[in-house]
């Protein structure tokens, strides 16, 4: 009989949730739940700021371990700017399927999706707008300077 072992499984999860959520990654983004979807909005549509979210269907995903980086990266290179503010949506872990009453396309055009909401989107919020060809995991990868060039647009609108 051959004795089963969870231990290298757990490695493994262990392993890509730190690929997705590195050390200190919560200091700097917030969990988006259903219970605080619409108020974090609000408070950040409300007092000026752009908030960019970052939807993945689960933690494993391919395409989003692919993109995990340079989301991680901006998230760092932004964190001192008091005009921006991060978030991350689990979509199988909390299905926030809609904001203020507006449904939320989650998964349109590919994995990840990034939203953002400020003054000018308001509480319903836009997408990120693909630029290339490219799977979205790939324009928005540490490979190309997309995803913070688009901070840098949607922050200073």
């Amino acid at each position: 009989m051959v004795a089963f072992s969870a231990l290298p499984a757990v490695a493994l999860l262990l392993g890509v949730v730190q690929a997705i959520y590195p050390d200190g990654h919560w200091e700097k983004s917030t969990e988006i739940t259903p219970e605080n979807a619409d108020a974090f909005v609000k408070e950040h549509v409300d007092a000026g700021r752009t908030l960019i979210i970052r939807a993945i269907p689960q933690v494993g995903n391919g395409d989003c371990l692919k993109q995990a980086p340079a989301w991680n990266q901006v998230i760092s290179d932004w964190a001192a700017n008091d005009n921006v503010v991060f978030g991350d949506l689990h979509i199988k872990k909390n299905r926030v399927v809609d904001i203020h009453g507006q449904k939320q396309r989650w998964g349109y055009k590919g994995w990840p999706t990034i939203r953002y909401f400020n003054k000018e989107t308001g509480y319903g919020g836009d997408r990120y707008v693909q630029k290339t060809r490219h799977a979205m995991s790939h324009e928005l990868s540490a490979e190309f300077n997309y995803l913070h060039d688009f901070v840098e647009e949607v922050v200073s609108a």
